[in-house]
């Protein structure tokens, strides 16, 4: 893009000499509102506090809150004039109703923008847990050995934010990736089957108390596979068996969660 066309999108974001002037006609309103909220107080022996300041307060007041209620709270047709004119000076009589949720609003935002923020993040870090665990099955046994408890502590950390994630989108994505990686370490433990036994009870565990049923399965049918091969690896298949699989979902206390390290 040139530079020219910079220099005219950043224009455009600037109010036209008419918009200008609404803003200023809103203001105006609000102050009037203001006022008459100023002097409804002192006709019904209900003054604004401050003294000689509240009637100037009450004024900017006003107009601070038919500013916010016009162009941030309503977000109000201004072509239609007269309503505009006349919603704005309500906002500004009622200026501490309109201030207090203009308060609640922002702080709603902040919360929402940081619930959406933790939902991109674990869903990356999810992503890139995936990655990595993908190419797993074709590693080594020594490599398997190694890397095994690390990926499952990071599954697990995973199941555990799962149900900290408010976005139905990022639930999705975020369980979708969770199965790629149970699928790939219960790929790849055959290759370590007795460190792998170990971390495939705790993941079924986990993924059962948090509700992730898929992963669990998963988990457990992997531990089932390496019983037949292993008499040791069948005493924890069979811990497993008795204690989560086969029966109602348990009461088990989550861990403190903790975000999956980068």
């Amino acid at each position: 893009m040139s530079k020219g066309n910079d220099k005219s999108d950043n224009e455009a974001v600037l109010p036209t000499p008419e918009q200008w002037r609404e803003i200023c006609i809103v203001l105006s309103a609000g102050a009037v509102g203001g006022f008459a909220s100023w002097a409804y107080g002192w006709i019904f022996n209900s003054p604004v506090p401050g003294g000689f300041w509240s009637l100037p307060l009450s004024m900017f007041f006003g107009a601070f809150a038919a500013g916010a209620g016009v162009y941030v709270l309503a977000n109000s047709n201004t072509a239609a004039f007269g309503r505009l004119l006349f919603f704005a000076a309500l906002c500004g009589f009622s200026w501490k109703p309109v201030m207090d949720a203009g308060s609640a609003f922002v702080n709603q935002t902040i919360e929402q923008n940081i619930r959406k923020q933790f939902d991109e993040d674990v869903a990356e870090r999810v992503e890139n847990l995936a990655e990595l665990a993908g190419p797993l099955a074709e590693a080594s046994p020594e490599v398997v050995a190694r890397e095994f408890p690390s990926l499952s502590a990071e599954l697990a950390d995973g199941l555990e934010l799962l149900t900290d994630v408010s976005g139905k989108q990022a639930q999705r994505q975020v369980q979708s990736n969770l199965n790629i990686v149970a699928r790939s370490l219960t790929a790849a433990a055959p290759k370590s089957p007795v460190v792998a036994a170990s971390e495939l009870q705790k993941i079924s565990l986990i993924a059962e108390a948090n509700g992730v049923q898929s992963v669990s399965l998963t988990t457990a049918s992997a531990l089932n596979a390496l019983a037949t091969t292993n008499p040791e690896i069948n005493k924890v298949r069979n811990a497993v068996v008795a204690t989560n699989v086969f029966r109602p979902r348990p009461m088990i206390e989550k861990p403190r969660l903790r975000m999956i390290p980068r």
